[in-house]
């Protein structure tokens, strides 16, 4: 039986507990207005951690773009001398080939990547979709002669971070979790 006073009700503060603690269980809120405190308190943490772990995802994927364009990149030069010409005579001669290389180039980097992160093949493709549009699309924009040849690749470059971005925000929840969840989904 309790022994409080009227008076001891109306002066108890609003956020404790309305009934006793043993009773509680674990985890659960004290009071409506505490479990108000906590969830605005941890809102903009989550938040921040989400976009944190999205902003990782696009960089390790820009990083693993810009490696495998610099590592296949040789090997297409490498190639290109055996044959007897150049980046640059290809690049000028044969702007939709160079355009198309360079996607590849760029898709291969940015899927080993992917894969070594466990992401799913289908976020792989998706991906490969952001590197092979914008080639396309300066492809297009060449041959309806919006664009000079010497532009196809600077369209293309400046395309694809947009498109990485888009493709990363369709899938918004999957690339704002930590790189650990991924290989849980794939194991699991």
């Amino acid at each position: 039986m309790s022994t409080s006073t009227p008076e001891a009700e109306v002066a108890r503060p609003l956020d404790s507990p309305s009934r006793p603690p043993s009773r509680l269980g674990k985890g659960q809120p004290v009071s409506p207005a505490a479990d108000l405190r906590h969830g605005a308190d941890s809102q903009p943490l989550a938040s921040a951690g989400r976009a944190r772990h999205f902003l990782r995802h696009l960089g390790e994927m820009y990083v693993g773009m810009i490696v495998g364009m610099m590592v296949l990149g040789m090997l297409d030069r490498g190639i290109l001398a055996a044959a007897g010409t150049s980046v640059s005579h290809v690049k000028d001669s044969a702007p939709e080939a160079f355009a198309l290389v360079m996607a590849f180039n760029m898709t291969v980097g940015m899927t080993v990547w992917m894969r070594h992160r466990r992401h799913s093949w289908t976020m792989c493709a998706e991906m490969a979709g952001a590197m092979f549009v914008p080639a396309v699309a300066a492809i297009g924009l060449l041959w309806c002669s919006v664009i000079q040849a010497r532009s196809v690749g600077a369209v293309e470059m400046n395309a694809m971070l947009p498109a990485m971005i888009a493709v990363m925000l369709l899938r918004r929840r999957a690339y704002s979790q930590p790189v650990r969840s991924h290989a849980r989904q794939a194991s699991g």
